[in-house]
Formats: structure tokens, C-alpha cells, sequence
């Protein structure tokens, strides 16, 4: 479930929520950025949440979807394209310090 404040910054933790259930301002809205062939969602999501004043949650359950798609059958590509997206908007020590944790984390599951 999306957390009770999300920003753009909550997106350092993975995507919380996913872009089927995201809907954003026709003023808002750019177009995926095509340079990421499995995570221009997550991209896209971080931009349109870095321009928008306030963020709104439904509290309504919009979608139900399978885990399994192209980011879990390529996830190996997937996760690159995470970090490079991840270390653009966020830098790169945030995002490696927050990828050490992603291991211990699952390490210690």
C-alpha cells in the first residue's frame, strides 16, 4: 500500500506505487523518457512528483495487477536502469547508500 505522505523522495525506498494507479495534472504530464526500456515508469513518476505542488492519495484501491511483466522477466536490466534513474534524481552516494541497504535488508529477511 502507497505510504500515508508520499514525495517524490519516498521513491528512494522503490516504487511505492505503481503507475497504473498514478494519475497526474494534463499540465503536469511529460512523456516516458524512451532512453529506459523497462523503468520509465519509475522515471516518470519521480518527474511528474518533483513538479507537482501537492500530492493527493485516493485511499481507493484503483488496480489489481500481477507482479509478473517485463521489469520482473528483464529484472537484472531493470535494476540498472533503477540505479542510473535513482542516481540522477536522488545522487549517487543516496542512491548506493540506499541500495547497501536494499542487501542488508534482504540479507536479514
Amino acid at each position: 500500500s502507497a505510504p500515508a505522505t508520499l514525495t517524490w523522495k519516498s521513491f528512494k525506498q522503490g516504487m511505492l506505487v505503481c503507475h497504473q494507479a498514478f494519475f497526474a495534472r494534463r499540465d503536469l504530464v511529460e512523456p516516458y523518457d524512451l532512453r529506459y526500456r523497462f523503468s520509465a515508469d519509475f522515471d516518470w513518476c519521480i518527474r511528474i512528483m518533483k513538479k507537482a505542488d501537492v500530492l493527493h492519495n485516493t485511499h481507493l484501491t484503483l488496480i489489481d495487477y500481477l507482479n509478473e511483466g517485463m521489469t520482473t522477466r528483464n529484472h537484472k536490466a531493470s535494476l540498472k536502469e533503477r540505479f542510473r534513474i535513482m542516481s540522477r534524481h536522488y545522487g549517487w552516494a543516496s542512491t548506493v547508500t540506499h541500495h547497501l541497504w536494499f542487501v542488508l535488508r534482504l540479507l536479514y529477511k
